[in-house]
């Protein structure tokens, strides 16, 4: 009987360092949730602002896709004759 009571205790012995550590995770966590609710605010806050400066600015959804359109066009269109460029003027 006395072991048993003497396990009993080194069993609970272990049950509190394991709640001491969840503990410290739990705070951490909390911590964490704090930190990134307030990155989450600043982030809302600079999206309307972004929002704001776009409502104000002349152009529209289209606009900007044919912007990206041309854009990809003259990237490829730069990326073909990069090259033979390179070469042409490394040659000399």
């Amino acid at each position: 009987m006395g072991s048993d009571i003497g396990k009993f205790r080194q069993f609970i012995k272990s049950l509190e360092g394991k709640r001491v550590k969840v503990a410290e995770v739990m705070e951490k966590t909390r911590g964490d949730i704090v930190e990134r609710s307030k990155e989450i605010e600043q982030m809302e806050k600079e999206k309307i602002r972004f929002q704001r400066i776009v409502e104000k600015q002349e152009i529209s959804a289209s606009d900007v896709e044919k912007m990206n359109i041309q854009k990809e066009k003259l990237e490829r269109w730069f990326g073909f004759f990069s090259f033979p460029l390179f070469f042409f003027f490394c040659a000399r």
